[in-house]
């Protein structure tokens, strides 16, 4: 079983911010979302608490495909697409 998973990104697609849940396992000491466009640069970062969601600002992003990472203690355990529109 996973340490750690990501739930659905809403709205999506979504042009000034986005709500993506997460739940972390117990063993779980450091985590965060890791937010890259298209070419795999990484365009934003959000340390994660306890499991609940984390809030994306995305206003300043421009329109296309992301792929939100959650990564645990180092390692990439999950992903999911987020679409900016205009």
């Amino acid at each position: 079983s996973k340490s750690a998973l990501l739930g659905n990104v809403t709205p999506n697609p979504n042009s000034s911010s986005a709500k993506i849940t997460y739940t972390l396992g117990n063993g779980v000491a450091k985590a965060r979302l890791l937010i890259n466009d298209e070419t795999g640069h990484q365009v934003k970062e959000v340390e994660l608490a306890k499991s609940g969601y984390a809030s994306i600002n995305t206003s300043g992003l421009i329109a296309g495909t992301y792929v939100c990472t959650l990564v645990v203690n180092g390692i990439s355990v999950d992903s999911r697409k987020m679409v900016v529109a205009m």
